[in-house]
């Protein structure tokens, strides 16, 4: 594992109380002459910034949410930056198969439960998010492209859904769970993906009840 020159730091109480170092891995698109691109990513992985466009059509630049930092945006490089009409990823209620487009991966380090609590204690975890009962996947040190999918605080503008599939492995008769954000509403070009954190949450509940716990909660 090859490590950046950036550092996170989470303190509590103004004392560091978890420190990494962001971990920065060569991208892995093929270029059409066969050969592995030789662009370094630290923020974003698995993609370098021109490969994300060309490849997934997403790009990552300043949030259009107060105080989010970065965030990631539809883009396409053969559309004029002022068209507000072509749809690039298709939703989940608009596609028969009942399931939106594949965004990203929600990849990071594999962690338990109890690590996480030391990491951040009772407090919000910036990249992380509990994926059963005993573990979570924290990408602070390794920061995926998932990880800056930012979390809007009105329920119903949420645009992404993060899900769980599992992804079977024929050559070793194994399987494993595969986090994966898919598009729930049509997105047009320079549309920011977000999520809905009260969906991630409660999402065994029905779609009403989120609803107005979002409500109740001001989330």
């Amino acid at each position: 594992m090859e490590l950046s020159k950036k550092q996170f730091k989470y303190f509590i109480d103004n004392e560091p109380n978890f420190v990494c170092t962001l971990e920065k891995q060569r991208c892995s698109c093929m270029k059409p002459d066969g050969n592995r691109c030789r662009r370094k990513v630290v923020i974003g992985l698995e993609f370098c910034f021109q490969h994300l466009a060309l490849k997934r059509h997403l790009k990552i630049k300043k949030s259009t949410i107060p105080n989010s930092g970065m965030g990631v945006f539809a883009i396409d490089s053969r559309l004029p930056s002022d068209d507000t009409k072509t749809i690039l990823f298709h939703g989940e209620r608009n596609k028969k198969r009942g399931t939106g487009d594949f965004i990203t991966n929600y990849n990071g380090e594999t962690i338990s439960n109890t690590e996480m609590e030391d990491r951040y204690h009772d407090f919000t975890a910036p990249y992380a998010c509990r994926i059963n009962p005993r573990e979570s996947v924290d990408a602070a040190c390794s920061r995926g492209l998932g990880s800056m999918i930012n979390s809007t605080t009105s329920y119903s503008a949420a645009n992404c859904e993060f899900v769980q599939k599992w992804h079977i492995s024929p050559s070793v008769c194994t399987s494993e769970p595969r986090r994966i954000f898919e598009m729930e509403k049509n997105s047009k070009y320079g549309m920011e993906r977000t999520i809905s954190f009260m969906k991630m949450a409660f999402g065994s509940l029905p779609d009403k009840i989120i609803k107005l716990l979002s409500v109740y909660l001001d989330f």
